[in-house]
């Protein structure tokens, strides 16, 4: 009888040990610890506000929900933070991470913010990995973005972000910053789907930006393009401002320009594009500077001219 006992004391003690224990928590509380919420916020001000590093926030599929106010989730200086399975909507900024570095936030939806600068998402700093994020719908009065990172040897893996539009300048995703890996990221109905600024030695993979007024800007140099895809973007479908990038798999159609391709002083050199085709477009692919490399490029039905290359 006693074995039979203590076998189940010790079956109750495995189980509750796996069990993970939801914590109520209420708007503008400060997370110290690992949380998981146990229940939806309606928050007027601030959501939450994490002031510890090497902790975790769960929110479990809650939505942190606010009134066009204030931040959903608010954080400065703490490392290695995990934020997962939030959805924050309609603050002035859905997440504001600064100087955050070696953290994670995974399965993330940051929608419908809105205020005078709005960010769906943003967060500076290095070594963060940013998984399975959506942010669309984020509308401010002077500059929208569905998400804001600055920083370098960041990783952003399938990432949505449409309908980011309003006020004089709008965004899907904005990136600063270098040695950034991309994958799998879709930006459409923004006015600058995707615009990765003053970056060098970035990887860029499965890059799909629709529907913007332009595509994906790139300024840099050194960085690796592959397997992007712009289409029906209003002025140019890809435009890389840099030198010795290297493009291939480009598909550009039904842009004004299709692949754009110089530098600010109008020479790019020692750029490699191969197996990508243009069509559609008023120019197919626009290339000026020297020392470049193009091969195996289709371009058909470009109302002026499918290559233009000089320099």
């Amino acid at each position: 009888m006693q074995k039979k006992i203590f076998l189940a004391g010790l079956i109750l003690f495995f189980l509750s040990a796996g069990t993970v224990q939801a914590d109520h928590v209420s708007c503008g509380g400060y997370i110290s610890d690992s949380t998981v919420l146990d229940s939806g916020l309606n928050c007027t001000g601030n959501g939450l506000i994490i002031n510890a590093s090497n902790i975790t926030l769960d929110c479990d599929g809650h939505t942190i929900q606010g009134y066009n106010s204030s931040t959903g989730i608010y954080m400065i200086g703490h490392p290695n933070v995990t934020i997962k399975n939030c959805v924050i909507q309609s603050f002035s900024n859905g997440l504001y991470l600064q100087d955050s570095n070696s953290s994670t936030l995974q399965n993330i939806i940051a929608n419908n913010n809105r205020g005078g600068i709005t960010y769906g998402l943003y967060i500076s700093g290095s070594n963060n990995v940013l998984q399975n994020i959506t942010a669309n719908n984020n509308f401010g009065g002077t500059y929208s973005y569905g998400l804001y990172v600055i920083g370098s040897s960041n990783t952003l893996q399938n990432i949505t972000a449409n309908n980011n539009f309003g006020g004089t300048y709008s965004y899907g995703l904005y990136v600063i910053g270098s040695n950034n890996t991309l994958h799998n990221i879709t930006a459409s109905n923004n006015m600058y789907g995707l615009d990765v600024y003053t970056s060098n030695n970035n990887t860029f993979q499965n890059i799909q930006a629709s529907n913007n007024y332009h595509g994906f800007r790139f300024i840099g140099s050194g960085s690796t393009f592959q397997n992007i895809q712009v289409s029906y973007n209003n002025f140019i479908g890809l435009s890389i401002i840099g030198s010795s990038n290297t493009l291939q798999n480009i598909t550009a159609n039904n842009n004004e320009e299709g692949i754009f391709v110089t530098s600010f002083g109008g020479i790019s050199s020692n750029n490699t594009i191969s197996s990508s085709t243009v069509y559609s477009n008023t120019n197919g692919l626009y290339l000026s500077g020297s020392n470049n490399t193009v091969q195996n490029i289709q371009a058909y039905n470009n109302s002026y001219a499918g290559l233009y290359i000089f320099g």
